[in-house]
């Protein structure tokens, strides 16, 4: 029996050492013209999180983008817009959902009207099976004059201390006419055309995370605005309590089924 609960501690301890959060991105097709929709078939299991994104040519009033799954779970906006009737001319979107059930389900994207588009899904996996949403942020800017150089956006996520592994910082933006030189502090997974697109990094040890976007020689001067947005997901580790009850509750399981084997 010793020798059973030892090996249950070691093991979880070697479980939550091992922890990792794995972020897989898969681009979509842009939506169609006559369905305003796409779709892409993904792979998930339960505890999965994903986060679509989409990033567009036309402000909010024009087009509004939503995101729907065949698996049944719904999706929360990380920023619908709904406070902006004009701007950003050139909106991102993002979603996100937890999976239930594990299994291959279909996930749609939607307008409501022709738009140019860059869409993708993001699927974090974690190996503690428990992934928690930290933080969004989303911004547009203005009248930004055409030719201007060093302009740089920036989204800022914080979060409490807690119990994490990875942190996932996935980011998108949404440019009409972003010219040359476009960066931004994550991992690009699709550049799209006129520059909308999104980007992604893992971190770890931090409670804050700022996204810089970059541009030089910037916009034409009809379309000089935009939006651009980033969302945080940690890796929630258990803590070395919880970890301690589960192993006692296991151990109490086998004395309870060796006493009555007897």
């Amino acid at each position: 029996m010793k020798k059973l609960i030892a090996w249950g501690v070691v093991a979880l301890m070697a479980g939550s050492a091992s922890a990792s959060l794995t972020t897989t991105y898969t681009t979509m097709d842009g939506i169609a013209d006559v369905t305003f929709a796409a779709t892409q078939s993904v792979a998930v299991a339960a505890g999965d999180v994903i986060v679509m994104f989409s990033g567009t040519n036309k402000k909010p009033s024009a087009n509004t983008m939503s995101y729907s799954t065949t698996s049944g779970d719904s999706f929360t906006s990380i920023h619908p817009w709904v406070s902006s009737s004009a701007t950003p001319k050139a909106a991102p979107w993002m979603a996100y959902t937890t999976i239930t059930t594990a299994g291959t389900y279909d996930f749609f994207v939607t307008g409501t009207g022709a738009v140019a588009d860059r869409n993708g899904i993001y699927k974090l996996t974690s190996s503690t099976g428990v992934i928690a949403f930290l933080d969004s942020d989303a911004q547009e800017y203005a009248g930004v004059a055409d030719g201007t150089t060093g302009v740089l956006f920036t989204n800022s996520l914080s979060w409490a201390p807690g119990t994490y592994g990875d942190i996932a910082v996935i980011g998108g933006i949404g440019v009409n006419r972003a010219e040359a030189n476009s960066s931004v502090n994550l991992t690009v997974d699709d550049a799209g055309n006129y520059q909308r697109y999104s980007a992604s990094t893992t971190i770890s040890g931090a409670t804050s995370f700022n996204v810089v976007w970059g541009f030089d020689d910037v916009l034409d001067t009809k379309t000089n605005d935009g939006g651009y947005l980033a969302s945080s997901f940690a890796e929630v580790i258990p803590e070395p309590a919880t970890m301690g009850m589960v192993v006692a509750m296991g151990a109490g399981a086998l004395f309870i089924r060796r006493r009555f084997m007897i």
